[in-house]
């Protein structure tokens, strides 16, 4: 298994109360595309070649979305559980019935947006908690992948296996 990299910062927001504190962040070295998680799959000595990956993830994200378009929420057991969030705004947004508490006149086309959401699974069932994650974490400075100085950076060098706060 790698290493997952992280660099260290410091908040620079003068009305912060964490200005001034230093922090970590994940780095990420490369984003997968659908085709590379199918390669990376097939690679893994799995029955399933690239093309049946690619077909299987492209056929889920298709369901997914029709489900979720259908007032549904997809919850893939271990992950997470994926759905649509509304924005609303207009002129009906926010007014009120005094008497019943309830919207006047709010319609569909008060609903200017829709988005995908993803919520990781949290349950102790399939360890997705971050306590879990961090425990099951190999860490590793990445200054020297990025050229910075790791002193100067507040960095603590290879930090494999230990366990720090969260920032």
């Amino acid at each position: 298994m790698g290493k997952l990299l992280y660099k260290t910062y410091v908040n620079n927001t003068s009305n912060s109360t964490a200005n001034g504190k230093t922090y970590g962040r994940i780095v990420y070295t490369e984003i997968l595309n659908t085709r590379k998680l199918a390669e990376h799959i097939a690679d893994h000595g799995s029955v399933y070649t690239v093309d049946l990956a690619m077909g299987f993830i492209e056929k889920m994200r298709k369901c997914i979305i029709e489900l979720c378009l259908d007032s549904k929420k997809v919850k893939l057991d271990g992950m997470g559980t994926f759905c649509l969030r509304s924005r609303s705004q207009g002129k009906h947004v926010g007014e009120v019935d005094e008497t019943t508490g309830r919207p006047i006149a709010f319609t569909a086309d008060d609903i200017t947006g829709l988005r995908l959401a993803f919520s990781a699974d949290q349950s102790n069932d399939y360890a997705m908690s971050s306590k879990e994650l961090r425990a099951k974490a190999s860490m590793k400075y990445a200054g020297s992948l990025l050229g910075t100085n790791q002193a100067a950076s507040g960095g603590s060098g290879d930090d494999t296996n230990t366990n720090g706060g969260e920032g």
